[in-house]
């Protein structure tokens, strides 16, 4: 744990300056994470001991922040918020989860939970359609 907390403060730190140098406006803590368990990730993959559980939590914590970054916008596509977060869910336990023989399984379901917003928002003049659709992209607005 203290090479993930020193990476997180060196790659905050180096942000910081950087920002400074080039003048570019970037979040310090998206940019920290990301290289942390980027870097983290590598050293993984290089047969490290290094913790997948703390790999998960730095790489769901930038799965929710990619959420929030292409959907920061109010627009029509907000109603995929749901299926885009539970893909990025599922692509980082396949990048560092024992994959066994659900893949099958798992692919279908989220593409069964991708049809159903499909079609809720292709659906969405109907009256029940619109209603569930509008609930859904009102519930991170509303809490």
């Amino acid at each position: 744990m203290s090479l993930v907390l020193l990476l997180l403060i060196a790659f905050f730190t180096v942000s910081i300056v950087l920002q400074k140098i080039s003048g570019k406006s970037f979040c310090f803590m998206c940019v920290s994470v990301s290289l942390t368990w980027l870097t983290l990730l590598v050293l993984y993959f290089n047969s490290y001991q290094i913790d997948p559980l703390i790999l998960g939590i730095l790489m769901g914590g930038s799965a929710v922040g990619l959420m929030y970054y292409f959907f920061r916008d109010k627009n029509r596509f907000q109603i995929f918020k749901f299926p885009f977060l539970v893909s990025l869910f599922w692509l980082i336990y396949l990048l560092i989860g024992d994959r066994g023989d659900e893949f099958n399984r798992n692919f279908l379901i989220i593409g069964i939970l991708w049809l159903i917003f499909i079609m809720t928002y292709l659906l969405n003049k109907i009256g029940y359609w619109r209603e569930w659709g509008e609930r859904i992209v009102k519930c991170c607005r509303n809490w």
